[in-house]
């Protein structure tokens, strides 16, 4: 067989790979490989009609390593997150209602997809959570939405960019499943938040009713 040109042939010494079921009726695909170079981590999908695509990920090679990417912005930590009611977002449900409307649509949107932020981020496995320092999930996201967790249409913001971010960090490259659907939803939830801020910027406020006069006392008799 002839080799196209640039084209290096590499054998696969130890190939494994473990498929977990999804809750979209495919499998989740991980392994490891090991070949002349080293080692590799695999990710991937298994589709309901048996198509796979998967990834290698490998380290950068040191003559060209990867610009670090900029450290996340460091949020104050938010009263939401150790329970300060007066920093909840209560008294505003059709805010919050819209809010969870628009995080539902995106689960909805493409479940194969969706559901690579819908799985708990703690479940990535070790080698995950020792990358990824704020793990975050669109479960955690609609538990603080369903209590009224969040301070401001911001936080919520943040969070869901957050699923996006974390996906494209662990899976680098860009043909990698996982970094495709966080661009595509990530596009989506930007076009339909957008929408959201703007009818909250611009909704009528609620005018207080002024309390009821005192009523006046009957004049005494002479």
């Amino acid at each position: 067989m002839k080799e196209k040109s640039g084209v290096t042939r590499y054998l696969e010494h130890e190939l494994t790979l473990s498929f977990i079921k999804n809750s979209v009726g495919g499998y989740n695909v991980s392994g490891r490989s090991k070949t002349d170079f080293g080692h590799s981590d695999i990710k991937g999908l298994m589709t309901r009609d048996g198509k796979m695509r998967f990834a290698k990920l490998a380290a950068a090679p040191a003559a060209a390593p990867v610009a670090a990417a900029p450290a996340p912005r460091e949020r104050p930590a938010p009263k939401v997150r150790n329970g300060s009611s007066k920093a909840k977002g209560k008294g505003n449900n059709e805010v919050w209602g819209k809010a969870e409307k628009l995080l539902k649509q995106l689960e909805n949107h493409d479940r194969n997809q969706s559901f690579w932020f819908t799985q708990p981020a703690e479940d990535q496995g070790q080698a995950y959570l020792d990358r990824i320092k704020e793990p975050m999930d669109f479960k955690r996201i609609a538990k603080a939405l369903r209590k009224r967790n969040y301070a401001s249409l911001g936080d919520f913001a943040r969070d869901v960019r957050l699923c996006f971010s974390n996906a494209k960090e662990y899976n680098f490259m860009s043909s990698h499943p996982a970094h495709l659907a966080a661009n595509a939803l990530g596009d989506l939830f930007e076009e339909k938040f957008a929408r959201l801020e703007a009818w909250a910027a611009n909704r009528p406020k609620e005018v207080a009713r002024p309390a009821a006069a005192a009523p006046r006392a009957a004049p005494r008799a002479a």
